[in-house]
């Protein structure tokens, strides 16, 4: 039981991390300093979607 709850922790963890890591890279395409160029990914959008 032990092992099982340790393993939960664990993973809750690296779900946090996880989160916190995509927020920042939210923030970073928001300010524009992510390096994506968005005005690409548009085109490339666009294009699929014809």
């Amino acid at each position: 039981m032990h092992e099982l709850a340790v393993r939960g922790a664990v993973a809750l963890e690296h779900d946090r991390e996880a989160e916190r890591r995509a927020r920042e890279f939210l923030v970073s395409v928001a300010d524009g300093t992510s390096g994506l160029d968005l005005e690409r990914l548009r085109e490339v959008r666009d294009r699929a979607w014809r």
